[in-house]
């Protein structure tokens, strides 16, 4: 059944109480978030090496970006989440506050889940300490490199999905969808509709050379895009750091 924001909240604080209820909602939605951003780097960069393709075509630089940035941004959200619920004074909100609240809410062990879940993330946790979290001289140099590939980040991201529905099937009876329903096809939509640019845009560029290789030379002079994709009147970003 899918229910409301307010009506999960609800349960949760019934379930687990004040702090309990919005500890284990915030948790939940960041594995959400996590699954939904993994999900989109597998389709765009780990699927059919047209997809890519066609990032490439509209632009090389943002597609490598792109594929760093989503990449980057799940390795620090697995590492964030399998953090010590407490470090030293410091409390954090973390996959290890489920233990605590599956604990005192309903009498349920899940600390040898949570032991095999840290087991599964811990190279992903020491890769990202070593290049993102922080910059590990003696990695940075390739004296002693620290590496990561896709699988291993791929069977870190499943296994905390695994932990946070094993923790709602035993406290809740309920068996939690991380992927949303809703736009399930949007990463299909966007490349298709990427896809038709290009070809439009090459489209455009042919018609722009046959003109000129009739003697029209100013057709290669003619606005292909409207004037708010520029910054002003120049061709550059609309920001700067100067």
């Amino acid at each position: 059944m899918d229910k409301s924001r307010g009506e999960l909240e609800n349960e949760y604080l019934e379930a687990f109480g004040a702090d309990g209820g919005r500890a284990v909602q915030i948790v939940t939605n960041s594995v959400c978030q996590l699954y939904q951003e993994w999900r989109l780097f597998l389709y765009f960069f780990a699927g059919p090496k047209e997809r890519v393709g066609v990032l490439n075509d509209a632009s090389g630089l943002t597609a490598r970006t792109l594929q760093n940035t989503l990449w980057d941004s799940a390795l620090i959200k697995v590492r964030r989440l399998t953090d010590p619920s407490k470090q030293r004074s410091n409390e954090n909100l973390s996959l290890e506050r489920l233990v605590g609240i599956a604990q005192e809410s309903c009498k349920i062990d899940l600390k040898p889940a949570y032991a095999e879940l840290i087991e599964k993330v811990s190279h992903c946790r020491k890769y990202t300490d070593k290049n993102l979290v922080h910059r590990d001289l003696r990695n940075a140099l390739s004296v002693q490199k620290q590496t990561i590939d896709l699988r291993t980040t791929t069977d870190a991201i499943r296994k905390i999905g695994w932990f946070v529905r094993k923790f709602h099937s035993l406290t809740r009876d309920v068996d939690y969808l991380l992927m949303p329903i809703a736009g399930a096809d949007d990463e299909q939509r966007f490349l298709l509709r990427l896809h038709l640019g290009n070809e439009a845009a090459l489209e455009s560029q042919k018609e722009s050379y046959q003109k000129v290789r009739a003697g029209d030379f100013a057709a290669l002079m003619k606005p292909e895009c409207p004037d708010w994709i520029y910054a002003k009147k120049s061709k550059s970003p609309s920001f700067d750091f100067e």
